[in-house]
């Protein structure tokens, strides 16, 4: 114990002189420090020895200079002499004798010691058996000078950084000291406000708070405070939201009006970088593993930061975000020396103060909430109205039946003959006015008119038998349902594993390890089901305009682009208005303005490429809503996918030029974009915000990137009509088609799967081959899936009620992209208070059962009731021509004259029914 208190001493004295290395010092360091004290040794071991030479020879030549009577023999040390000398030289040199005897016998003593000293030394240089035993040249003796004095620099240096590294190791010391014992508390300070009403509250604070008032003990109770559990993730302090916006109080300062404090709470984002490599690891685990990597400038919406903390505030109301960002720095000021860096963000936009304002005040003040709030109402009023329409005739009899029965109660006597035959006719005089009626609402063609077929497509009865229809062309491809859900579901499970990076769980580690696992790679790869649905739509495209283009031989490119306008845009839009206008007043949170907010703000400023379906034309971190990226993709493609149908019937050499093209230039640009800017396929474990967005716009929402699979879907789809649904193929070659389509699905899966381990080393040339390969190879397997599977209309038709809620679910693939990532944001941002993970934070039952409520009114106001409307105006802009124009040849043709049959050109133009058909019939095109 007393040598332990020695070295203890020893090493504080070392470190306030700063000349001796710490005891903490690495073994390194205490290696080098003993070589160049052996060095430093051995120098002045030289120096002695030169120190007794010089002594010695000085005594010599004071007893030499006596014995030749004085004479002192003196020679310049430049005088350069052979290095051969002979005993005839030296006998000259010892006759000659110096002018300068007197002179020098008159200097003081040192300089006289110093001149025999140089005297003697010269003597010795010309003694003759030097010659037998040279000296080495004076140059190697400087260059050893030097180095010795080289080295003597180098050991002090070293002996200075090694002190300032002493002095660096005791303060941090003192700090990781000051950091275990006093834990930041993030209390506001006065100072910290200089003037201002925020000035005001805080000294109010700071004065109540001395007299124990409950108001502040609750505001300090609300902010986030460290907790247990740092090095599990537990990062997230979101403090009592709740508790400190419920904060509100009046103060008696003066005899004037009182100072009313309310509660203001604000989430700061703190970031953490570590300077010392002891504590990278601790860090790490602190991060949550470092699942995702970011920092304070990345998009935060959408996306998690997983090495940023999240804290709660509570501060009076009057305070800005300057001022928390104030607070949190002098917390945190005297633990930047610790080895852990501290870079602190906060903004207004992130502060929640409750509004106690009244509904209808708020619709006064904000009137995109009140038109949010009004077009919904139209919409159910006219669904209720086009409900009544139709059950009006037993809405009617069930009226006249209650007015008859109130007319018999309220009689007192039998009615007479001439009562019952009034009666007759006021019972018969409703029944004209209804036929009279009825008969004005029906136009010349016999249809409805115009204003009741608007009304009925909001038919609640008409959009339920659209859903769960057994006629439809689409029932002859069960499978392809069966796959729209299952990617709907994977997308969904893809948004909760993403957004799952936002709670503020306390065991971050455990959720990290379960998605970490083997089958995480099934939703870690959404790139891949957003191509299964690309393949899907591209096969019922080409299958419907396949069928145009046999029965009618034109393709009417401009009605089929506006029905699938009509299908897309309104839906996205009413979805992007509910995320801008009315969302942000549904809830409140932590992280309600970090998300919701934020989300609207991106969604109001991008609105208009959602209106002309270009979402994809500018950077999905600045989209509000990324699956609206996958429709923009599907709507664009489609004009290629009709290109290609198009010249399948009249060019097949020109339609199969143009797909191959197209397939080469899509697998070049993935690889060459992938290689190039070394973007990631996957959701790899460490991957990088910066490299997931750059990945997402030069691919996910490139259409060129992206057409590899909606053109297979689209082969697939011509190839099926061709053969009428049947391939006579020989079995072993099905089995091994079978074979190598799992195979090529199963690399799809497998190949990434190293991706999830938390030592993964990503390579950009093996991203670049996935990449480019990996949607061909799915796109094949999915297509002989599709086109060999022994599934057809007849399995839908044995099993109704099984086939009914599948078909629901699949017809409505649109909303319920949309609504997953509403309700998933939704949930997220509501999240108050920490928690432990759990599998239901992946999937959630209850959240699936709000995303299918939620697609279901989207689809009875919005989705099919705006596709009926599109067929209806169709239909009149397109079909009114075509028929006045027949009527008219009708009209001139009633009374035929078989002249002016004989004399007709054969060379007139064709009816305006063929406009882009072929030459010949439709029935010789398909058996040719």
């Amino acid at each position: 114990m007393d040598d332990d208190n020695e070295l203890d001493d020893d090493d504080t004295d070392a470190i306030q002189a700063g000349s001796q290395p710490s005891r903490r010092q690495n073994y390194n360091d205490d290696n080098d420090d003993e070589d160049d004290d052996d060095d430093n040794d051995n120098g002045r071991a030289d120096d002695d020895a030169d120190t007794n030479a010089v002594a010695e020879a000085s005594l010599f030549s004071r007893i030499w200079n006596s014995f030749m009577d004085g004479n002192d023999a003196t020679e310049s040390e430049t005088e350069t002499e052979s290095p051969f000398t002979n005993m005839l030289n030296w006998l000259n040199w010892l006759t000659e004798q110096t002018a300068d005897v007197a002179q020098v016998g008159k200097k003081d003593k040192k300089q006289k010691v110093q001149n025999s000293n140089i005297d003697w030394l010269t003597y010795l240089k010309r003694w003759p058996f030097n010659s037998i035993f040279p000296e080495e040249p004076p140059v190697v003796k400087r260059e050893r000078e030097r180095e010795r004095e080289r080295e003597r620099d180098r050991s002090q240096i070293n002996r200075d950084v090694s002190g300032k590294k002493a002095q660096q190791r005791s303060k941090s010391e003192e700090n990781v000291e000051l950091l275990i014992h006093s834990l930041p508390a993030f209390i506001g300070n006065v100072s910290q406000a200089r003037s201002g009403e925020c000035h005001q509250q805080l000294e109010l604070l700071h004065r109540q708070l001395r007299a124990h008032k409950l108001w502040t003990l609750q505001m300090l109770d609300a902010t986030g405070k460290i907790g247990a559990g740092l090095l599990r993730g537990n990062i997230n302090q979101f403090g009592d939201f709740d508790q400190c916006t419920k904060v509100s109080t009046s103060v008696k300062v003066t005899t004037k009006q009182p100072i009313r404090v309310l509660g203001k709470y604000c989430l700061a984002q703190i970031e953490m970088r570590s300077t010392v490599g002891s504590l990278k690891e601790p860090l790490h685990l602190l991060h949550g593993r470092g699942l995702w990597h970011g920092h304070l400038k990345n998009p935060k919406h959408f996306v998690p930061r997983y090495n940023i903390a999240n804290w709660g505030i509570c501060v009076p109301h009057a305070c800005s975000a300057h001022v928390v960002h104030n607070i949190i720095e002098t917390s945190l000021r005297p633990y930047n020396d610790t080895g852990i860096e501290f870079h602190i963000d906060v903004r207004d936009e992130h502060c929640t103060t409750k509004q106690r304002k009244s509904f209808m005040k708020l619709l006064s003040k904000d009137s995109s909430l009140a038109t949010g709030i009004l077009g919904i109402a139209a919409l159910g009023l006219a669904c209720l109205l086009a409900l009544v329409w139709e059950h009006w005739d037993w809405i009617s009899c069930q009226l006249q039946r209650l007015q008859h029965n109130a007319n018999d109660e309220s009689a007192v006597a039998p009615p007479d003959k001439t009562d019952e035959a009034s009666g007759t006719e006021d019972i018969e005089e409703p029944q004209q006015v209804a036929d009279e009626s009825t008969a004005e609402q029906v136009d010349a063609s016999g249809n409805p008119a115009l204003h009741l077929r608007l009304l009925s497509a909001f038919s609640p009865q008409r959009t339920l038998q659209s859903l769960i229809c057994l006629e439809s062309p689409d029932i002859e491809f069960p499978l392809i349902h069966l796959l729209k859900i299952l990617a709907t579901l994977m997308i969904y499970v893809n948004l909760k594993f993403i957004m799952a990076g936002h709670l503020p769980l306390t065991n971050r580690d455990a959720f990290v390890g379960t998605v970490n696992r083997f089958w995480g790679v099934t939703y870690r790869t959404p790139l891949l089901y957003s191509d299964m649905l690309l393949l899907l739509s591209g096969f019922l495209v080409a299958y419907q305009l396949s069928h145009d283009m046999e029965k009618t031989c034109r393709l009417s490119f401009l009605r089929n682009v506006s029905h699938k306008a009509c299908r897309y845009v309104p839906s996205i839009l009413a979805v992007l208005g509910f995320q801008t206008w009315i969302l942000p007043h549904l809830g409140t949170g932590p992280l309600w303005n970090l998300l919701v907010g934020e989300n609207a703000r991106l969604c109001e400023q991008n609105m208009w490429r959602s209106a002309l379906s270009v979402q994809n034309t500018g950077d999905l971190e600045e989209m509000c809503s990324p699956t609206t990226a996958q429709l923009s993709l599907d709507m664009q493609l489609y004009f290629l996918g009709a290109l290609v149908v198009w010249l399948y019937f009249t060019d097949p050499e020109a339609g199969f030029f143009l797909c191959g093209a197209f397939h080469a230039i899509s697998v070049a640009a993935r690889y060459s974009r992938t290689q190039r800017d070394h973007l990631a396929p996957t959701l790899f474990h460490g991957i990088h915000i910066s490299k997931f967005y750059r990945t997402a716009n030069l691919i996910y929402t490139s259409p060129i990137a992206r057409a590899t699979t909606y053109l297979l879907g689209i082969g697939a789809g011509l190839l099926l009509r061709s053969e009428s649904g049947s391939f006579s193929i020989a079995p072993r070659f099905r089995r091994a088609g079978w074979v190598l389509a799992m195979l090529g699905i199963a690399w799809c899966f497998w190949s990434p799967a190293d991706g999830i381990r938390s030592k993964f080393v990503y390579k950009s040339s093996e991203a670049a081959a996935y990449l480019a390969w990996s949607p061909l190879i799915l796109g094949l397997g999915i297509c002989w899936v599709i086109l060999m599977a022994p599934l057809d209309k007849s399995l839908v038709q044995r099993f109704p009620n099984i086939a009914r809620p599948v078909l629901l679910l699949s017809r409505m693939e649109i909303p319920l992209q949309l609504a997953s990532y509403v309700v998933v944001l939704w949930n997220t941002a509501s999240v108050k208070e920490p928690h432990q993970f759990q599998i239901t934070d992946l999937v959630n039952l209850k959240e699936l059962v709000f995303i299918v409520g939620f697609a279901i009114i989207v689809c009875f106001l919005i989705d099919f009731p705006a596709q009926h409307i599109g067929y209806l105006l169709m239909d009149v802009v397109f079909s009114e021509p075509l028929l006045a124009a027949v009527n008219v040849k009708e009209n001139t043709s009633d009374a035929p004259d078989e002249a002016t049959t004989a004399e007709k050109s054969p060379d007139s133009p064709e009816p305006i029914e063929s406009i882009w058909s072929s030459e010949s019939e439709p029935d010789e095109e398909k058996s040719s």
